[in-house]
């Protein structure tokens, strides 16, 4: 991620910001690379790679320490995301319609070029009692939710 700040500071001649000594986080820097283009499908895109290439240096590593610092995300700054939720089985089996509905999103957005700034999440959960739920459903039901984010730039 350091390395494309780099570069887009290069393309567009900025000079760095002062450093403060502080090292921006995860969250921090995708939000400064973001800012250069939140509409930019091709910037976007460069984002969303670099972002890839983060994680896959991450793989195989391990870490120890206390489940508080572990399990926790950096999810950087503002946010707007949409979430969709939906039934897409029973008994802990999918039907297939979770797997088929993130294939057509991610068919529109490509279609569209539309800028989608990764990731778009997905995860599952049994039925809830709560009449209110998205998911509503007995305890055998499966729903999946996805949500789409939209990073918004620092001010």
């Amino acid at each position: 991620l350091t390395d494309l700040l780099e570069t887009l500071r290069y393309e567009r001649a900025e000079d760095a910001p002062a450093d403060d000594g502080a090292a921006p986080g995860f969250g921090e820097l995708r939000d400064r690379l973001l800012s250069y283009g939140p509409l930019d499908t091709d910037l976007v895109r460069r984002v969303n790679g670099a972002e890839a290439e983060f994680w896959r240096r991450c793989d195989g590593s391990v870490r120890v320490a206390p489940s508080d610092r572990v399990l926790q995300f950096d999810c950087g700054g503002e946010q707007w995301v949409l979430e969709h939720c939906f039934a897409t089985g029973t008994g802990g089996r999918t039907d297939g319609t979770d797997v088929r509905y993130v294939t057509e999103l991610l068919r529109e957005i490509e279609t569209a070029g539309l800028p989608a700034p990764a990731p778009i999440e997905q995860r599952w959960s049994c039925g809830s009692p709560s009449r209110l739920s998205p998911a509503h459903g007995g305890p055998d039901a499966l729903f999946s939710w996805v949500g789409i984010i939209m990073y918004l730039p620092p001010d």
